[in-house]
């Protein structure tokens, strides 16, 4: 059978006894076979809902009726056929589905999903353990380099997808991590819709410790991607992630002009660039780069947070998780959230393209123990991009329709 062919329905008229014709069957009013063809056309072929509903249904009856259709299981039939992928959605039609569930929940523009092949015995081992703890077990190498595996392939989506969405008049805020760096160094420029020489640069973060050249560190991400787009044209936050004591009075810090310039370039920030990971005390980032001691991230954990974003603590509503004795210096929840944007009014497609006038792309997976974070990070509108792979997508699926 014929790709192309594979995965359409047939129409057929079915009839009842005394010979009349019998209902056809439908979802929210719209034909099966009907709705399956415009399925595929949507989450497969990538036109748009207003294009494949057309004058005869209404989009939000389209997507209520895909829903339902997903729930049912019908819309599994476009399937990669291979041995080792049996019965596993084709990475495109995942992907749309995520996309399409997640819409019930966000009154922000609509949410871009881009997978990779994930490897789901690595996902059930990190339930409850971090990767790093893989290797004091026997098969703990094979494992710990098979997530970092499917890591990698985040991450070369992620940077083969930015390099060519980068514009001349982009304001790029790269957070602080590794994966976030490893985007950064993965960058071609020469892929971007223009000469990058005017782009704007800004840490996405203070500092997190002392090292000139750490790979972690915003300040040296915000540093590499200016040497890679050929812009002088880079704006650092000097002074630490976060600071203990009375936040007031680190208010004439953050008046020097310095501070205040970078922190008016992430107000204006166009494109952010950040990972996520759930919220344990002891393996907390801040904690790990000694900003922070384990009891006092405990309150955080306490207090409700269920996962970091760009470093921060935030809960089940998307909020940041505020403690007394502790400020933090970067781009914040309540900050991505304004990126986003409340609506696609708000925030709209740039020519046609892909993307948005705005962006703010996560890169996650690979490992449960970050399917909360994302999860409450997609529905309460703190992502406008998600990179991750296909197990992390099954699983938000499952997530969703609780």
């Amino acid at each position: 059978m014929s790709r192309e062919h594979r995965g359409r329905p047939s129409v057929t008229s079915t009839f009842s006894a005394d010979g009349r014709a019998a209902p056809e069957l439908s979802i929210r009013g719209i034909p099966l076979a009907e709705l399956l063809v415009m399925a595929r056309r949507h989450l497969v072929d990538r036109e748009s809902a207003e294009e494949v509903c057309g004058d005869r249904f209404k989009t939000q009856q389209f997507r209520q009726a895909l829903f339902e259709a997903r729930k049912r299981g019908l819309l599994r039939q476009f399937v990669i056929m291979t041995p080792e992928l049996a019965g596993v959605p084709s990475l495109d039609t995942l992907a749309r589905e995520v996309e399409e569930s997640a819409r019930r929940f966000r009154g922000a523009p609509p949410l871009r999903v881009h997978l990779v092949f994930g490897d789901q015995a690595v996902f059930d081992r990190t339930l409850t353990a971090d990767p790093r703890e893989f290797l004091s077990s026997e098969e703990g190498p094979d494992l710990f380099l098979r997530n970092q595996g499917v890591l990698e392939r985040i991450i070369d989506a992620g940077a083969e997808w930015i390099s060519h969405e980068l514009s001349p008049g982009e304001v790029f805020v790269p957070a602080w991590g590794r994966v976030v760096h490893k985007v950064v160094g993965g960058l071609h420029p020469w892929a971007a819709r223009g000469g990058l020489g005017e782009a704007t640069v800004v840490a996405g973060s203070g500092l997190l410790g002392v090292r000139a050249f750490a790979d972690f560190e915003a300040s040296n991400n915000a540093r590499l991607a200016g040497e890679i787009f050929g812009t002088s044209k880079v704006h650092l936050l000097p002074l630490p992630f976060c600071m203990p004591g009375d936040p007031s009075i680190f208010e004439p810090l953050r008046a020097l002009r310095p501070v205040r310039e970078t922190q008016e370039w992430l107000g204006r920030a166009t494109m952010v660039i950040t990972s996520l990971q759930d919220f344990e005390p002891t393996r907390y980032s801040v904690v790990r780069h000694g900003l922070m001691d384990a009891a006092d991230a405990g309150k955080y954990a306490r207090a409700g947070a269920c996962g970091e974003i760009a470093g921060v603590p935030f809960d089940d509503h998307g909020d940041e998780v505020v403690m007394p004795g502790f400020a933090f210096c970067g781009i914040r929840p309540a900050d991505l959230k304004r990126v986003v944007g409340g609506d696609e009014s708000d925030n709209p497609k740039v020519d046609k393209h892909d993307r948005r006038q705005r962006e703010v792309v996560v890169l996650a997976g690979a490992t449960a123990s970050r399917l909360r974070p994302l999860s409450v990070a997609i529905r309460m509108g703190l992502v406008t991009r998600v990179f991750t792979d296909h197990v992390t997508a099954q699983a938000l699926l499952r997530e969703f329709e609780r």
